[in-house]
């Protein structure tokens, strides 16, 4: 597959079949995955493990997307990050990157669709 990688990617959506399915089509492509279904799940792991790029659901109860981008981001700021969205997702999140905003992945997604998004925000600079 031409999008595939061997970095290390946290998945965090808490639609557990949502999170499923991004995890089986990135190791499918050769990434290392670990899942969450929280953001503070999210946040436990990144405190003990070095991740590459960071895949989270915007919309989630508890702790939203852009907060955990807040977050994770004091603790790996190197980490690349992507969200995906199944809605319209909110401008009004002034201190959020407008890059991530731009390139957040609509929900539904396919394997090639995921995998080319990763792939790109793993290339980035």
């Amino acid at each position: 597959m031409q999008f595939s990688g061997e970095e290390a990617i946290l998945i965090v959506d808490d639609e557990e079949i949502l999170l499923e399915m991004a995890g089986e089509i990135l190791e499918t492509a050769g990434y290392h995955i670990t899942k969450a279904a929280s953001g503070q799940e999210a946040l436990d792991l990144l405190n003990k493990h070095e991740y590459d790029l960071l895949f989270t659901d915007v919309i989630m109860p508890g702790m939203t997307g852009y907060q955990l981008v807040r977050e994770a981001s004091q603790l790996a700021p190197k980490m690349k990050v992507l969200l995906t969205s199944g809605y319209q997702v909110g401008y009004e999140q002034a201190d959020i990157d407008q890059k991530l905003i731009d390139n957040v992945v609509s929900k539904p997604y396919g394997d090639l669709k995921l995998c080319r998004a990763i792939r790109n925000a793993l290339d980035e600079d």
